[in-house]
């Protein structure tokens, strides 16, 4: 097993060169990059629905097409998603729409975004310099597997009359051709997993794969909680797994579907070698129990920026001797930026040139800048333009730039836009909570008048969102909780989150009569009361101290 990995590592090393030097080529002329890239989409795009609308075919430059098109939401493409998830061809691009790709909106609860074979080679361009400069200066990695942990396992988002498949079936599937059949030779385990939709189930199963391989190298998870969570059980789990993996087969907390089961019991193998050297470990006690299990672990690739950075000293001390790579920032929608080593360290997270068109909005003075145009130290909005059909189209993600590579800004992803909060990649957007609240109101006769507002408050156990309301509830405080939470449950990534223990259940408390003064001189911080900008959500770091900050 560790030749067949070190094998098909080593082949996808190897077809990343040219993305890595087509890469370094971009990086010493920035701005023509992105012009030509630009141009060129907007003629093959030219003879769209949206390229017809807007003149795609007249635009000869980007401040031109700055000018014709206005910068958009997910709101200006949810009539074209309509007609694509119905078979409708030439919308937004002049590709055919492979897949819908279900993510969080910030003004409703899921978005579906579509998938075309330019939208993924655009992906493939900023995978393939992350991949070929991470296997040429971490060249163990090659030598065994690796786990991916790319998108969320979900329950079917399909419609009657929908023609376009939403979701992809496997993780592997954001990549194409060869490196897709390569990257599913490394993978620990198997794909068909991401079809079971039981947390718990879900769990063991991916410990009962990885448990088998000693020879792991490569994690590569979203949030670092998500790995947290994943290895808790591993403990209280341990004598039944070891069981497991000494005598083949999966002992599932909750069967999933028979063929499912059948598929994935047939793959795990009985290894009673392996099992035997687990058995030996020690793992009741102290910091670095991980790292026995999987003594060969190089590297762990996940956020490292905002409110992900609170988590990567537990995941530290469960592998101190492992590196953690923070992840670059990508969306469902875009990549944006990845990690880029230089001379052994680090150098910061780098713009993907050869991905997406993108403008960045200066969030001190509202101007609009191009990616060559960037000031270190300045705050920036992202806005991209993909070959997916999405046209200046605000991200919701601050950066800051910290410096350059070559003509390349580094940015430092800061969080969301003020509005979102996203702790843990739930993504919830104010506009979203508002309409739930406004409709759960009417619906239990509470007064809107009040003085409200909702923040992610840390409790015995976690994290959670919490309505914190000075009015009177009417005793219904927990009816409303659980209506909000279930229309929550509407945001895509906010389910995810809940099913995985992220975050805490929705709550609501109620809050004394001096409530919104104390808040207001709270947030003034001794300026003026007046200066103060009231929201709906707060989206600062969690705290446990609102409740005395409000009485």
């Amino acid at each position: 097993m560790p030749l067949a990995c070190y094998l098909a590592n080593t082949a996808w090393q190897a077809s990343n060169y040219f993305g890595w030097r087509r890469f370094r080529k971009a990086s010493q002329n920035l701005a023509e990059t992105q012009r030509d890239y630009l141009l060129q989409l907007l003629q093959r795009h030219r003879d769209t629905e949206y390229g017809q609308k807007y003149g795609f075919a007249s635009i000869r430059s980007p401040r031109a097409f700055q000018e014709r098109l206005p910068i958009t939401d997910y709101s200006a493409y949810e009539v074209a998603v309509r007609k694509i998830r119905r078979g409708a061809e030439n919308i937004l691009t002049i590709d055919p729409v492979s897949r819908l790709e279900p993510t969080s909106g910030t003004t409703s609860g899921t978005r579906l975004i579509p998938y075309s074979s330019t939208l993924r080679d655009e992906f493939q361009r900023g995978i393939s310099p992350w991949i070929y400069n991470l296997y040429d200066h971490y060249p163990s990695l090659k030598g065994g597997s690796a786990y991916w942990a790319v998108s969320p396992h979900q329950q079917s988002l399909s419609e009657v009359g929908d023609i376009i498949p939403i979701g992809f079936a496997e993780d592997a599937e954001y990549l194409g051709g060869v490196e897709k059949w390569l990257v599913q030779q490394i993978m620990a385990v198997p794909a068909q997993v991401g079809g079971i939709l039981d947390m718990d189930t879900f769990r063991y199963t991916v410990l009962r794969f990885l448990l088998a391989r000693g020879d792991l190298r490569l994690i590569s998870v979203w949030n670092p909680s998500y790995l947290y969570l994943l290895l808790e059980p591993l403990r209280d789990w341990w004598p039944l797994l070891l069981a497991d993996l000494r005598n083949g087969g999966i002992s599932f907390p909750q069967p999933p579907p028979d063929s499912l089961a059948k598929m994935l019991s047939t793959l795990a193998l009985p290894q009673k070698r392996r099992a035997d050297e687990l058995a030996a470990l020690d793992v009741a006690n102290g910091d670095g129990w991980c790292e026995q299990i999987w003594p060969e672990l190089t590297l762990i690739s996940c956020w490292g920026d905002a409110w992900a950075a609170q988590t990567l000293p537990v995941l530290q001390s469960l592998f101190p001797s492992v590196v953690i790579q923070p992840k670059g920032l990508l969306a469902t929608e875009a990549f944006v930026t990845f990690p880029l080593i230089s001379e052994n360290q680090l150098l910061g997270h780098v713009l993907s040139p050869k991905s997406h068109f993108f403008e960045f909005e200066d969030l001190q003075g509202g101007e609009l800048q191009l990616a060559h145009e960037l000031e270190i130290g300045k705050n920036y909005a992202v806005i991209v333009t993909t070959g997916g059909g999405l046209y200046r189209y605000r991200l919701n993600d601050r950066v800051e730039v910290c410096g350059y590579y070559r003509q390349l800004p580094l940015l430092k992803f800061l969080g969301k836009v003020a509005g979102v909060s996203d702790l843990f990649g739930e993504k919830l957007g104010e506009d979203h909570l508002r309409r739930i609240i406004a409709s759960a109101f009417k619906i239990y006769v509470i007064d809107e008048s009040a003085f409200y507002f909702i923040a992610a408050e840390e409790r015995e156990g976690g994290v959670g969102y919490t309505l914190f309301y000075s009015g009177d509830l009417n005793g219904q405080a927990y009816q409303l909780a659980e209506h909000v939470e279930a229309e929550l449950g509407s945001n895509f990534h906010y389910r995810h989150c809940r099913n995985l223990g992220q975050l805490l259940s929705f709550r609501v408390h109620q809050v004394s009569a001096r409530a919104e003064d104390n808040y207001l001189r709270y947030k003034a911080n001794g300026a003026h009361l007046t200066t103060v900008k009231r929201r709906l959500l707060e989206t600062g770091k969690p705290t446990a101290d609102w409740i005395q900050i409000l009485n």
